[in-house]
């Protein structure tokens, strides 16, 4: 019976360590530029740096102060009370219908 137990464990182990896990099989690299960065409240898109942080990007675009610079930092607050928005498009038509994509 004991024996019995440790398989049925050993079965249910097996089995837990493999739920979920994707099905190994083709990758494909697809290179995403071009994005884009808008507050959800003014609906004007800009191109954006990515990686990079809104501050930077807002930076680039003379919309904000140098934060470093003085007591500029005080005057750039808003930003953090904003919601922010990124996009970016990309070509994704090299998949298969049924092909598995990770995003």
């Amino acid at each position: 019976m004991k024996q019995f137990r440790f398989i049925l464990w050993l079965f249910f182990s097996v089995f837990a360590i493999s739920y979920g896990q994707p099905v190994i099989g083709k990758t494909s690299t697809i290179i995403i530029s071009d994005f884009e960065f808008s507050s959800a409240s003014e609906g004007i898109w800009r191109n954006a740096k990515v990686p990079g942080t809104v501050h930077q990007d807002l930076l680039a675009y003379h919309l904000i102060p140098d934060p470093y610079i003085g007591e500029n930092e005080k005057l750039v607050q808003w930003v953090e009370r904003e919601t922010w928005l990124y996009r970016a498009k990309f070509d994704c038509g090299s998949l298969n219908a049924f092909e598995y994509a990770e995003l």
